[in-house]
Protein backbone atom coordinates (compact mmCIF):
# COMPACT_ATOMS: atom_id res chain seq x y z
CA UNK A 1 0.00 0.00 0.00
CA UNK A 2 1.44 3.40 -0.93
CA UNK A 3 2.01 5.99 1.78
CA UNK A 4 -0.44 8.84 2.34
CA UNK A 5 2.31 11.24 1.26
CA UNK A 6 2.92 9.44 -2.03
CA UNK A 7 -0.80 9.43 -2.82
CA UNK A 8 -1.00 13.15 -1.96
CA UNK A 9 2.01 13.87 -4.18
CA UNK A 10 0.32 12.01 -7.04
CA UNK A 11 -2.82 14.09 -6.49
CA UNK A 12 -0.76 17.27 -6.60
CA UNK A 13 1.00 16.20 -9.82
CA UNK A 14 -2.31 15.42 -11.55
CA UNK A 15 -3.87 18.68 -10.33
CA UNK A 16 -0.88 20.64 -11.65
CA UNK A 17 -1.34 19.04 -15.11
CA UNK A 18 -4.99 20.05 -15.18
CA UNK A 19 -4.27 23.55 -13.88
CA UNK A 20 -1.52 24.03 -16.48
CA UNK A 21 -3.94 23.17 -19.28
CA UNK A 22 -6.58 25.52 -17.91
CA UNK A 23 -4.11 28.40 -17.64
CA UNK A 24 -2.57 27.75 -21.09
CA UNK A 25 -6.01 27.67 -22.73
CA UNK A 26 -7.42 30.56 -20.71
CA UNK A 27 -10.13 28.41 -19.12
CA UNK A 28 -11.44 29.38 -15.70
CA UNK A 29 -10.76 27.12 -12.75
CA UNK A 30 -13.69 24.82 -12.00
CA UNK A 31 -16.29 25.77 -9.46
CA UNK A 32 -19.60 24.37 -8.31
CA UNK A 33 -21.25 26.95 -10.55
CA UNK A 34 -19.24 26.18 -13.71
CA UNK A 35 -17.75 22.76 -14.48
CA UNK A 36 -14.98 23.94 -16.79
CA UNK A 37 -13.20 20.57 -16.59
CA UNK A 38 -15.70 19.28 -19.15
CA UNK A 39 -13.67 21.30 -21.67
CA UNK A 40 -10.55 19.18 -21.18
CA UNK A 41 -9.41 16.98 -24.08
CA UNK A 42 -9.88 13.20 -23.77
CA UNK A 43 -6.35 12.46 -22.53
CA UNK A 44 -6.78 14.98 -19.72
CA UNK A 45 -10.24 13.62 -18.91
CA UNK A 46 -8.39 10.41 -18.05
CA UNK A 47 -6.13 12.45 -15.72
CA UNK A 48 -9.21 14.08 -14.21
CA UNK A 49 -10.80 10.73 -13.35
CA UNK A 50 -7.50 9.34 -12.09
CA UNK A 51 -7.25 12.42 -9.84
CA UNK A 52 -10.75 11.69 -8.54
CA UNK A 53 -9.86 8.06 -7.82
CA UNK A 54 -6.66 9.09 -6.02
CA UNK A 55 -8.56 11.64 -3.91
CA UNK A 56 -11.13 8.98 -2.95
CA UNK A 57 -8.38 6.53 -2.04
CA UNK A 58 -6.66 9.12 0.16
CA UNK A 59 -9.95 10.04 1.82
CA UNK A 60 -10.82 6.41 2.52
CA UNK A 61 -7.37 5.54 3.86
CA UNK A 62 -7.27 8.63 6.07
CA UNK A 63 -10.77 7.98 7.45
CA UNK A 64 -10.07 4.28 8.06
CA UNK A 65 -12.10 1.15 7.43
CA UNK A 66 -14.76 1.77 10.07
CA UNK A 67 -15.54 5.36 9.07
CA UNK A 68 -15.44 4.52 5.35
CA UNK A 69 -17.99 1.75 5.94
CA UNK A 70 -20.19 4.17 7.86
CA UNK A 71 -19.89 6.69 5.02
CA UNK A 72 -21.22 4.09 2.59
CA UNK A 73 -24.01 3.03 4.92
CA UNK A 74 -25.15 6.58 5.55
CA UNK A 75 -24.88 7.97 2.01
CA UNK A 76 -28.51 7.00 1.34
CA UNK A 77 -29.54 10.39 2.71
CA UNK A 78 -27.90 12.09 -0.30
CA UNK A 79 -29.96 9.93 -2.63
CA UNK A 80 -33.21 10.74 -0.84
CA UNK A 81 -32.66 14.46 -1.27
CA UNK A 82 -31.89 14.08 -4.97
CA UNK A 83 -34.88 11.80 -5.52
CA UNK A 84 -37.16 14.37 -3.88
CA UNK A 85 -35.73 17.16 -6.06
CA UNK A 86 -36.51 15.03 -9.12
CA UNK A 87 -39.86 13.62 -7.97
CA UNK A 88 -41.34 16.96 -6.90
CA UNK A 89 -39.55 18.97 -9.61
CA UNK A 90 -38.11 21.32 -7.00
CA UNK A 91 -35.44 22.63 -9.37
CA UNK A 92 -38.16 23.79 -11.78
CA UNK A 93 -39.39 26.20 -9.09
CA UNK A 94 -36.04 28.03 -8.84
CA UNK A 95 -34.94 30.37 -11.66
CA UNK A 96 -31.49 29.48 -13.04
CA UNK A 97 -30.20 32.99 -12.40
CA UNK A 98 -32.32 33.83 -9.40
CA UNK A 99 -33.71 32.64 -6.12
CA UNK A 100 -36.98 31.42 -4.70
CA UNK A 101 -38.30 31.24 -1.16
CA UNK A 102 -39.18 27.93 0.42
CA UNK A 103 -42.83 28.99 0.32
CA UNK A 104 -42.59 29.69 -3.43
CA UNK A 105 -40.90 26.35 -4.11
CA UNK A 106 -43.47 24.53 -1.97
CA UNK A 107 -46.36 26.19 -3.82
CA UNK A 108 -45.00 25.10 -7.22
CA UNK A 109 -44.13 21.57 -6.08
CA UNK A 110 -47.25 20.88 -4.04
CA UNK A 111 -45.15 19.85 -1.03
CA UNK A 112 -45.76 21.19 2.45
CA UNK A 113 -43.23 23.98 3.08
CA UNK A 114 -41.55 22.13 5.96
CA UNK A 115 -40.89 19.06 3.78
CA UNK A 116 -39.78 21.27 0.93
CA UNK A 117 -37.26 22.99 3.22
CA UNK A 118 -35.91 19.61 4.42
CA UNK A 119 -35.47 18.22 0.92
CA UNK A 120 -33.85 21.42 -0.34
CA UNK A 121 -31.43 21.38 2.59
CA UNK A 122 -30.48 17.78 1.80
CA UNK A 123 -29.82 18.85 -1.78
CA UNK A 124 -27.76 21.82 -0.54
CA UNK A 125 -25.47 19.25 1.07
CA UNK A 126 -24.94 17.76 -2.40
CA UNK A 127 -24.40 21.27 -3.86
CA UNK A 128 -27.50 21.10 -6.04
CA UNK A 129 -28.87 24.24 -4.37
CA UNK A 130 -27.33 27.06 -2.36
CA UNK A 131 -29.05 29.02 0.36
CA UNK A 132 -28.78 32.76 0.83
CA UNK A 133 -28.48 32.91 4.59
CA UNK A 134 -29.78 36.46 4.82
CA UNK A 135 -32.97 35.98 2.82
CA UNK A 136 -33.45 32.22 3.35
CA UNK A 137 -33.94 31.87 -0.40
CA UNK A 138 -32.64 28.94 -2.41
CA UNK A 139 -30.74 29.14 -5.66
CA UNK A 140 -30.04 26.35 -8.11
CA UNK A 141 -26.29 25.64 -8.42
Amino acid sequence: MPSLTSIAEGILARAKKLDAYLVTHNIAYPSFDDDTLDQLPDELQDERWALTNDVNELKQLSRGAEQTTLDCALSWTDAIGLRAVYRYKLANAVPLDGTASYAEIAAVSGLHEDLCRRFIRLAIGSRVFAEDSETQRSALK
